[in-house]
């Protein structure tokens, strides 16, 4: 530790034709329109752990700036390197946190789920597929392992219900799937499904 600090790695964009980009824009089915130059990370050499993403506005800024600001915090976190997800194509998995940035952009690897399958999701650790309703059962089935988004929809039908859209985050293990939803999310889409 220096006297003044940690040593920050600076932040880097991505290049348009970085190498990390073909896997993840084919296993996400990317749309064409993905601004691919607002993505950075920390590292330039070796493996990247995390994708972070800005607004060009931010990018912007940052990079007209560089030599007069330091950054140490910044973007929103959209991918993380999973080394399981290697075997599956893809060795970024989403962050929960960037997942309301990126859906707009994704266009496979996703699972419309009920109100009942996010209790399931949200208060088991790794539930069976089976234990999903038939309609996300069915979905999830045909959907290989690896990172997915579970995405809800409001049901006119039910005004109990929630009425806004949600997305999480998730896993599609062999036999089972899970919400990869940090401890203090999970407790607050809990409470907006009526569950304390």
């Amino acid at each position: 530790m220096k006297r003044h600090g940690f040593k920050e790695d600076p932040f880097v964009f991505l290049t348009e034709d970085d190498p990390v980009f073909p896997p993840i824009e084919s296993f996400y089915d990317l749309s064409p329109d993905f601004p691919k130059i607002n993505v950075l990370t920390r590292t330039h050499e070796g493996k990247k752990r995390h994708l972070y993403m800005v607004s060009k506005e931010l990018r912007n800024v940052m990079l007209n700036n560089s030599e007069r600001m330091k950054v140490i915090n910044t973007g929103v976190k959209v991918w993380s390197r999973n080394s399981d997800g290697e075997e599956f194509g893809c060795a970024f998995r989403l962050a929960q946190e960037g997942i309301y940035t990126l859906f707009p952009y994704i266009r496979s690897r996703m699972i419309t789920v009920s109100v009942e399958d996010i209790k399931i999701l949200l208060t088991q650790e790794n539930p069976y597929l089976s234990k999903l309703e038939e309609d996300a059962h069915q979905q999830a089935k045909k959907i290989g392992m690896g990172s997915i988004v579970l995405k809800y929809r409001p049901d006119k039908s039910n005004p109990d219900g929630p009425q806004c859209p949600i997305e999480l985050c998730g896993w599609r293990g062999k036999t089972s799937i899970r919400a990869f939803v940090p401890r203090n999310e999970r407790f607050h889409y809990l409470r907006m499904l009526g569950v304390e």
